[in-house]
């Protein structure tokens, strides 16, 4: 993320990878070393939040909010595709007799400590999917509560159709765009649900099981 960039977009609205409106850009902070960036947002109602830089995109609309969720199982992923790669090497270093035995079982244990954090950090993300799916499909319900509220009174000649035009396709516009939100996560869940997370939770006692484990999946 360009600080220039930004400076830009001071006043302008902000988006969600969805699409669905998430306030306007206040303006930017960057900590003394300037390795960190965080975009202060007006979220309405009163709400200011800072984002830091990894979930903020710019693209040719503008600044664009990426999910907590996303950030957190893309990053997760990332870790423990590396440690799996790392392990791998080590199998292949201790094989070619480019390190001895003792080393390798020292480097293995370090790994194996980090893949059990990441499945402390894979049950969180889970909790946290599930309790975001809870929301956003409350949300959906409540849209098409007050959409079936919407066409009763302009059935009932209580409201115009140019209000009724305007209601009807707000509330079909973000159902859409919840849907895909929902989508998404139904499809993350799926995913983490399997192997993953079945490997993680072993608890290895011998390296042969530690670099099978590591190297599944």
């Amino acid at each position: 993320m360009r600080t220039e960039a930004v400076q830009k977009l001071v006043g302008r609205p902000v988006k969600d990878t969805f699409g669905r409106y998430a306030g306007f850009v206040v303006g930017f902070s960057v900590d003394v070393g300037a390795e960190k960036q965080f975009v202060g947002i007006d979220q309405g109602n009163g709400e200011f939040t800072e984002f830091p830089g990894r979930r903020i995109l710019v693209d040719r609309d503008g600044l664009v909010v990426i999910p907590a969720w996303k950030v957190e199982a893309e990053n997760l992923k990332r870790e423990i595709d590396t440690v799996r790669k790392r392990v791998q090497a080590l199998e292949g270093l201790v094989k070619d007799g480019e390190i001895t035995h003792t080393m390798y079982q020292q480097m293995v244990d370090q790994y194996n400590q980090q893949m059990k954090s990441f499945q402390e950090s894979h049950s969180a993300l889970l909790q946290n999917l599930s309790t975001r799916l809870d929301d956003i499909e409350g949300r959906s319900e409540s849209l098409d509560r007050f959409l079936a509220n919407v066409k009763v009174q302009f059935r009932a000649g209580e409201i115009d159709e140019g209000t009724f035009k305007v209601a009807s396709e707000y509330s079909t516009s973000m159902r859409t765009k919840n849907g895909k939100e929902i989508e998404e996560i139904q499809s993350l869940l799926r995913t983490l649900s399997q192997p993953t997370a079945q490997t993680m939770a072993q608890t290895p006692t011998k390296k042969d099981t530690v670099v099978a484990q590591a190297t599944s999946g």
